[in-house]
């Protein structure tokens, strides 16, 4: 204790007699630089504030309308006295934008709405040709490949049978604007298969597609289900089919329509959900593409029988990818864009009648069984 007072008075006197800018210190008490005034420190920064960069702050959110909100201002809308010539004005051009813009489809005499032109689709189908081939460029057959020529017979003959439905006149619907002529011409007018091209993608992938533009890709494992000729023109026929109608435009269009009506009626009720955009695509989306998926399955059927391929041959191929499945769905139906297989025999069996009829009516019953054993046996020579 004593020297911490000794050292106390030490410190007084330095201090003391240094400066007297320091604080008062109290001698009366025991602990060492007991101040009795606060030390006020001083902070001088050695950049000026000019220097200093200021993060953006993040605007606060406008707050939402609440739903209720919304419609009482839809509701004061409704109660105007020209709200029923303005609605009605509305509803007579978006209606009569959708007639004009409907086509009917050839065979299965279905209408559709489609805004998106050829153009439009072949721009979008070449961006996907370009990263198809990037992807499997290094996988491709070689065209003189045994499956390559394989295709491109079929497809010749293919292609001669729709020229006859398109003499006889099933390629329209007498004189309306149909999906196959509007826009483009058909591809009966193409000489030979110049236009066309053909790939053949060595991958364990049961697929085959054919993109705008006349352009086919075949992948050698659903070749490999299929026994004969036939049975390649079931799976070619059908994809023609797709690209004949234009289905790819009239998916685009009806995701527009799709996309319109979330953002309207987010507009008018409120925060449209996931849970009713989903509802929308489970009970619009999906059974459309089922609806396409027969319809090509129905329009192959015929552009097979004209062109002298047995149509009973779709019956044996799709069975056989039955047994190759191997497996049941396990994806319910309703939540498909396909149908599944035994709904396609089902289908293609209501069908068959009018196929062989066709098949018939072509000159095929009294060659078609020679004919088709000389095509499955002539190897790569195209007739």
């Amino acid at each position: 204790m004593v020297l911490m007072e000794r050292f106390s008075q030490l410190a007084y006197r330095g201090i003391s007699a240094g400066s007297s800018n320091f604080p008062h210190v109290s001698r009366s008490s025991t602990r060492a630089f007991h101040l009795q005034t606060p030390v006020k420190f001083s902070f001088r920064p050695r950049c000026s504030e000019q220097q200093f960069v200021r993060l953006p702050t993040r605007p606060e959110p406008r707050p939402r309308k609440p739903p209720k909100q919304r419609f009482r201002r839809l509701l004061a809308w409704a109660s105007r006295p020209n709200f029923y010539y303005e609605a009605g004005g509305v509803a007579l051009i978006l209606g009569g934008a959708y007639v004009y813009n409907l086509e009917t489809i050839p065979i299965s005499g279905r209408k559709r709405f489609n805004i998106v032109s050829p153009e439009k689709e072949r721009a979008v189908a070449d961006q996907i040709y370009n990263a198809l081939v990037e992807q499997y460029k290094d996988v491709f057959l070689p065209v003189d490949h045994p499956q390559v020529i394989r295709v491109r017979r079929v497809l010749a003959h293919l292609m001669n049978g729709l020229k006859k439905m398109e003499e006889e006149g099933d390629v329209t619907q007498g004189g309306q604007k149909d999906a196959v002529t509007a826009g483009s011409a058909p591809w009966s007018k193409e000489e030979g298969l110049d236009g066309w091209t053909i790939h053949v993608i060595d991958s364990p992938i049961t697929n085959a597609f054919v993109l705008a533009g006349n352009k086919v890709f075949f992948f050698t494992k659903i070749l490999e289900v299929c026994e004969n000729d036939a049975q390649v023109a079931t799976v070619l026929s059908h994809e023609m089919s797709h690209a004949l109608c234009h289905h790819t435009s009239e998916n685009m269009s009806r995701k527009r329509i799709f996309w319109t009506v979330l953002v309207l009626f987010s507009v008018l009720i409120g925060d449209f959900t996931l849970t009713s955009a989903f509802a929308m695509n489970l009970l619009w989306q999906m059974p459309k593409g089922r609806e396409q998926e027969s319809e090509a399955d129905q329009i192959g059927l015929q552009i097979m029988a004209a062109s002298c391929y047995d149509p009973e041959e779709s019956l044996r191929f799709w069975n056989r990818m039955k047994r190759e499945s191997g497996v049941q769905r396990t994806v319910p139906l309703f939540l498909s864009t396909h149908p599944d297989d035994a709904t396609r025999i089902r289908q293609l069996e209501g069908w068959m009648e009018k196929a062989h009829k066709r098949y018939n009516a072509a000159g095929c019953s009294r060659t078609g069984s020679l004919l088709q054993l000389f095509r499955d046996t002539s190897g790569p020579t195209i007739i």
